[in-house]
C-alpha cells in the first residue's frame, strides 16, 4: 500500500497595525482575516447586550485546484465550490473598541462550518467532498488586574485528500485546550505566567490512525518590558507526548524547550526580535532524539501607514505525524499593503526539513524535504459588511524519498475567488 503522507505547509500569517492612516483607514486583522482557509469579514454585529455582540458570517467561493491527491505525476485537477457559515460571539472590545465591554472579562467564541464540493468527472476526486468544522472559545478573566486567567479551547474537524488516488480522505479531529495564569505586579514592567495545554490529534481513517496522538504540555514564562513596547522574555516548556488509541504507533516522548529572547522596535517603522534556546527530546523504544540549540530572528518594516513587510527565520524541532520528529530551517516572509479599499496579503515560506524515526514498514528511517509554499490574496472591501476576494496558493514538496515505490513529492496550485459577508 502506498504511503499515506500527511504534509502541512503553513501558508498564512498575520500582521498587526496599531496606527491610524491620515488618508486611508487601516483594515485591521480582526476585521479581515482567514479562518480554516476561508476569508472572513467582521462588521459591527448585532448587539445582544452591553457586554456581548453577535456576528453572523457567510462566504461563498469557487475555483480550481491542480492536484487533488498531492501526486508527483498523473495529477488529477478539479473545480471546487466552497460554502461557509459562521457565528461569532464576542465582548465589544474584541472588535476594536477598547473603551467598551465588561471590566472583568473578555470573550471571543466562534463556530464555523464549511462544505467543499469538488466538480469533476473523476469519481475518486468527487468523493473528497466533505465538511469541515472549526470552533473556538477564548476567555480572559480580570484582564486589567494584576492577576489574570486566560482559557482557550480550539476544535477542528478537517478532511483532506490522501496523496494517492482513493475514495477515502484523511479525516482528523484536532482539539487544543489551554489555560494560562498571569501575574503582573502593580501593572509594572515585570510579568510572570504559568500554563498548561492539552492537544488531541485523532485520525479517523484506519490507514492513518497510526499517527493519532495526545500531548500534555506545561509552561512558564517571565517578561520584562524594559522600554515601552520593548520586552525581554524567558520561557520554558515541558511535554508528555504519547500515542492515542490502540492502533497508534507514536512513541512516548518528553520534549523540553528553553528560550531567551527579545522583541524591540528600533524606530517607529522598524522592529527586530529574536531568541536563542535549548531543546531536547528522546523517543522511547530506541526512537529518534534531538539535543541542541534552538533559534530564531524576525524583522518587521512598516514602510507606509498601511503597508508592512515581515521576515523571519526559525530553527527547531516538532513532533511529526509522518515520523518521530522533524527538524526545520524555516525562512518566511509576509507582506500586507492596503490601497484605499483594496487589501493585498502575500506570504511565502522556504523550509528545509529532516524527518527521523519513520516507521520501518514505510521505508528508510530518515527523509529530507525541501518545501516551498506561498499565498497571494487580494481583497476588495465593497462595504463594511462585504468583501470580494481572490487568492492564489502554491505549494511544492521535493524529496528523494521512496516508500514502497511511492514518491511523496508534489506541486499544487489553487486559484479561488469569492465573496464574504457579515452582519
Amino acid at each position: 500500500m502506498k504511503l499515506v503522507g500527511i504534509i502541512a505547509v503553513l501558508c498564512s500569517a498575520t500582521i498587526s497595525f496599531a496606527q491610524d492612516a491620515s488618508s486611508t483607514k487601516p483594515i485591521s486583522d480582526d476585521q479581515l482575516r482567514t479562518t480554516g482557509g476561508h476569508s472572513e469579514i467582521t462588521n459591527d454585529g448585532l448587539r445582544l447586550s452591553d457586554s456581548l455582540v453577535l456576528n453572523p458570517k457567510f462566504a461563498l467561493e469557487g475555483g480550481y485546484t491542480s492536484n487533488v491527491f498531492f501526486q508527483d505525476r498523473d495529477e488529477v485537477g478539479a473545480g471546487i465550490v466552497r460554502a461557509m457559515v459562521a457565528l461569532e460571539l464576542a465582548t465589544p472590545d474584541q472588535n476594536g473598541d477598547n473603551d467598551s465591554g465588561p471590566e472583568n472579562y473578555k470573550l471571543r467564541a466562534g463556530l464555523q462550518a464549511a462544505w467543499d464540493q469538488y466538480l469533476t468527472s473523476n469519481q475518486f476526486a468527487r468523493d473528497q467532498s466533505d465538511i469541515s468544522i472549526n470552533g473556538n472559545v477564548g476567555l480572559v478573566l480580570f484582564p486589567k488586574s494584576d492577576l489574570s486567567l486566560v482559557l482557550q479551547e480550539n476544535y477542528a474537524r478537517n478532511a483532506s485528500p490522501t496523496n494517492f488516488v482513493s475514495g477515502t480522505s484523511l479525516a482528523r479531529h484536532q482539539n487544543a485546550l489551554g489555560a494560562r495564569l498571569r501575574y503582573r505586579p502593580n501593572q509594572g514592567p515585570l510579568s510572570f505566567a504559568v500554563g498548561y495545554q492539552n492537544v488531541i490529534d485523532d485520525f479517523v481513517s484506519t490507514n492513518s490512525d497510526f499517527a493519532s496522538r495526545i500531548q500534555h504540555g506545561l509552561g512558564a514564562r517571565v517578561d520584562w518590558e524594559f522600554l515601552p513596547f520593548s520586552t525581554v522574555f524567558l520561557d520554558a516548556t515541558y511535554g508528555f507526548y504519547s500515542g492515542l488509541g490502540s492502533f497508534s504507533q507514536k512513541r512516548n516522548n518528553q520534549p523540553l524547550r528553553v528560550r531567551l529572547g527579545i522583541q524591540a522596535p528600533l524606530t517607529e517603522s522598524f522592529a527586530l526580535g529574536g531568541y536563542v534556546g535549548y531543546g531536547r527530546v528522546q523517543y522511547d523504544g530506541g526512537g529518534s532524539s534531538f539535543n541542541g540549540i534552538l533559534g530564531g530572528v524576525s524583522a518587521k518594516y512598516r514602510y507606509t501607514e498601511t503597508g508592512a513587510l515581515s521576515l523571519s527565520y526559525n530553527y527547531g524541532f516538532e513532533d511529526s505525524v509522518n515520523a518521530d520528529l522533524h527538524v526545520d530551517h524555516n525562512i518566511s516572509a509576509t507582506l500586507r499593503q492596503q490601497i484605499e479599499r483594496v487589501v493585498i496579503d502575500a506570504n511565502g515560506s522556504f523550509i528545509f526539513r529532516n524527518y527521523s524515526g519513520i516507521l520501518p514498514q514505510i521505508g528508510a528511517p530518515s527523509r529530507d524535504d525541501v518545501i516551498l509554499g506561498g499565498t497571494l490574496r487580494v481583497h476588495y472591501i465593497v462595504r463594511d459588511w462585504m468583501a470580494v476576494s481572490a487568492r492564489l496558493n502554491y505549494s511544492n514538496v521535493a524529496t528523494n524519498y521512496l516508500a514502497q515505490g511511492d514518491d511523496p513529492s508534489f506541486s499544487r496550485i489553487d486559484l479561488i475567488a469569492g465573496v464574504a459577508m457579515s452582519y
